[in-house]
């Protein structure tokens, strides 16, 4: 399901007949193009960025949802910046070509999650830091 909203939301079709996600590597080796693109990096690939200026939890879920991602196959930025100078806490870019934009949420507000899913160019996710559970977290 998961999938299938992403990739409507980038307009792509990569769905068989079956309705599976599916995508050859050229197509791959495009998405990927495409999605690096999408915004500038400010800190080494698989890096993590964390300040005292966060809180303690916030940072420390970022660190555990990063290497979650590690873990799992996906390359990760942190506080990338994209086009419009918004700024997320994490991207994860998986080599199969599907990427998602992690918010990491402690006392943001609603309206302000709400408004970043309408603007930042790839499916985000939210993960609320005081529900946030290592050992059950999946995509």
């Amino acid at each position: 399901m998961v999938y299938k909203k992403l990739l409507s939301s980038l307009n792509l079709n990569y769905l068989n007949s079956s309705g599976d996600f599916t995508m050859n590597y050229q197509n791959k080796i495009n998405e990927l193009k495409r999605v690096r693109g999408l915004f500038k990096s400010n800190y080494p690939k698989n890096c993590i960025k964390i300040t005292t200026g966060e809180s303690e939890i916030h940072a420390r879920v970022k660190c555990q949802v990063a290497y979650w991602l590690l873990s799992n196959g996906y390359d990760i930025f942190s506080e990338p910046t994209f086009k419009d100078n918004s700024r997320a806490d994490l991207i994860g870019i998986h080599k199969s070509g599907i990427s998602y934009i992690f918010e990491i949420v402690n006392s943001e507000s609603n309206k302000s999650i709400e408004l970043k899913k309408e603007i930042y160019p790839l499916t985000l996710i939210e993960v609320n830091c005081k529900d946030f559970d290592y050992n059950n977290f999946k995509l």
